[in-house]
């Protein structure tokens, strides 16, 4: 499911009306011990944007890393500039040749909301593109950075 705005989806929601990122892939040939240190590696290193990531729990054994973050982008209400921060979660699990990433508990602070990304309100024009902004960071800065440092030919 995904949360719409119009007739476009934008946001992927679980069965709860939460927003959820979810990610499963398969990296041929890489063995748990390299996908977990390629995903240290990649806390370690943050992510490219205006914000904040760090690590939890980590767990060796199970090949599991949770952490929590945040990033910052502008927006608009009317004319009128508008600071927007989103918070979040991230967990990571890695096995043989794959690999799994859940983005949750996406939640907003503005100057006049704070909660969870799913229940903003506001004038239209804002939470459409602050829905648009939070899709583009999400599935561009953290999935796809995550995504190539995943990678086996690294």
């Amino acid at each position: 499911m995904t949360i719409r705005y119009g007739k476009k989806h934008i946001l992927p929601i679980d069965e709860n009306g939460h927003a959820i990122y979810q990610v499963v892939e398969q990296v041929p040939g890489a063995s748990a011990a390299q996908l977990y240190q390629r995903s240290r590696k990649w806390f370690a290193n943050g992510y490219d944007w205006d914000g904040k990531l760090q690590l939890s729990g980590i767990d060796s054994l199970t090949g599991e890393l949770t952490s929590k973050g945040w990033f910052k982008f502008g927006s608009t209400i009317y004319i009128f500039p508008v600071s927007v921060t989103v918070s979040h979660c991230m967990s990571v699990k890695v096995k043989e040749d794959q690999y799994q990433v859940e983005i949750t508990n996406l939640s907003l602070k503005t100057p006049f909301y704070k909660g969870p990304i799913e229940s903003v309100h506001g004038p239209s024009g804002f939470v459409h593109d602050t829905f648009i902004q939070t899709d583009t960071i999400v599935q561009v800065i953290l999935l796809e950075s995550f995504r190539k440092a995943m990678k086996i030919d690294n």
